[in-house]
């Protein structure tokens, strides 16, 4: 497996988390119905819920310093499409109410083409994640990284049976971008895509936690709120000759 070299942000800003109401489509905004035109009480909404995939890797260098990569995903449980449309300069959530009419909102976040050495227009803004201590009193944050890029579309279906769609993030002659997932499927950010990386330098071998985070700030219309959050638990053990060894958590 080709690790290359890894880059990944150090700031990260936990906001609260906006309720999902109709009152974020405050008018009309250059493409979207008017306020007036949208059911605020109908609106369909999509409902986003993070992964985390089990598949945790230690890399040690030389010099001793410790980088956990990990592998996420992003499913889309609720009764709407999550959809972006948007550019380098501008992006906004598109929804529809029960008839079908759309409003859009501005939302935090960037769109970059080729972040991880695709050709393709990713998504920055929604998945973030941070490691915390498990020492049975609900921890400290000991590290926390940017913004994981995703490219956003039907990859994957959360049941079998269904199809996934082929790669909707656009190549490098669109100026613009709409990328959707639609509800039942799920896409995954796999461990080599900017942002899927933890610097352990320094912390020694224990329990820690991983959790991720879906959007914190960034002003997602969304169903439900209470589900946005996933955790996995792991031991660091060092002693092997291969280096470091990650023991996950068996399921309760």
């Amino acid at each position: 497996m080709t690790r290359g070299k890894r880059s990944w942000l150090v700031a990260w800003l936990l906001a609260g988390a906006l309720a999902a109401t109709a009152g974020c489509f405050g008018g009309d905004d250059g493409g979207g119905a008017p306020a007036s035109g949208i059911d605020r009480g109908s609106l369909v909404l999509p409902d986003l819920v993070p992964g985390l995939t089990g598949d945790l890797t230690m890399l040690e260098a030389p010099d001793g310093t410790r980088l956990l990569l990990f592998s996420s995903s992003l499913e889309n449980r609720g009764a709407g499409a999550f959809r972006l449309v948007g550019d380098e300069e501008r992006i906004e959530q598109v929804v529809t109410d029960a008839s079908g009419r759309e409003a859009r909102t501005p939302i935090t976040g960037v769109l970059q083409f080729g972040q991880d050495g695709s050709e393709r227009w990713l998504f920055r803004g929604l998945l973030s994640f941070r490691l915390t201590s498990d020492d049975g009193n609900g921890g400290r944050t000991l590290h926390a990284t940017g913004y994981a890029a995703l490219c956003v579309y039907d990859a994957l279906p959360i049941e079998s049976g269904r199809p996934g769609n082929d790669d909707g993030c656009g190549d490098a002659d669109e100026a613009s971008v709409d990328m959707h997932l639609s509800p039942g499927f799920r896409v995954e950010a796999p461990w080599y895509q900017p942002g899927l990386s933890v610097d352990m330098t320094g912390l020694a071998d224990g329990r820690y936690r991983l959790e991720a985070l879906v959007y914190p700030g960034a002003m997602v219309a969304e169903s439900d709120l209470t589900n946005n959050r996933q955790v996995l638990d792991f031991e660091v053990r060092s002693g092997s000759p291969l280096g470091p060894t990650i023991v996950l958590d068996e399921p309760s």
